[in-house]
């Protein structure tokens, strides 16, 4: 769970970059022996994944998390977790061609060429996490992407 949570809050890395308003992609998240795919989708303080590979499973975070896995018939409910990268975004300093960030006695890398390209770091249990962006858009989406629908739950914030 903390590996997941870890890569929610990366997300939150393209605020310091003063990204426009929208931001979805596509990715691949690569760990020791796992590769996760799916869909990105970015607005002010809402960021939702789609995981499509291995597994299904939605993770949207608002004011609270939401984790939508289909295949286990759950949808988990959580506050937002306390490790928040709002925090980390008043540490987010430009070196050479990456941006770093130290906190928690952690270091967080990413690439960004008008558009975010790469996050990297180790997770808690040392293992380094590479989250690979393509197929990036900036262009305006419908909000309604943000309402989601897990095993009988509706889940509406627009």
């Amino acid at each position: 769970m903390k590996k997941l949570l870890i890569l929610f809050f990366s997300a939150f890395f393209l605020y310091a970059l003063n990204l426009p308003l929208y931001f979805r992609a596509d990715f691949i998240q690569k760990m020791q022996n796992v590769t996760y795919k799916g869909k990105i989708f970015l607005y002010k303080d809402r960021v939702l994944w789609e995981y499509n590979y291995p597994v299904i499973k939605k993770v949207l975070i608002t004011d609270k998390m939401y984790i939508c896995e289909p295949d286990l018939e759950q949808v988990i409910v959580s506050k937002k977790p306390d490790f928040n990268l709002f925090k980390i975004l008043k540490k987010v300093k430009r070196d050479g061609k990456y941006y770093i960030a130290d906190v928690k006695g952690k270091r967080f890398y990413f690439i960004y060429d008008k558009a975010l390209q790469k996050i990297w770091y180790k997770n808690d249990l040392g293992e380094k996490v590479n989250i690979i962006f393509f197929n990036q858009s900036l262009d305006k989406f419908s909000l309604n992407v943000f309402n989601i629908s897990c095993d009988g739950y509706d889940f509406v914030f627009y």
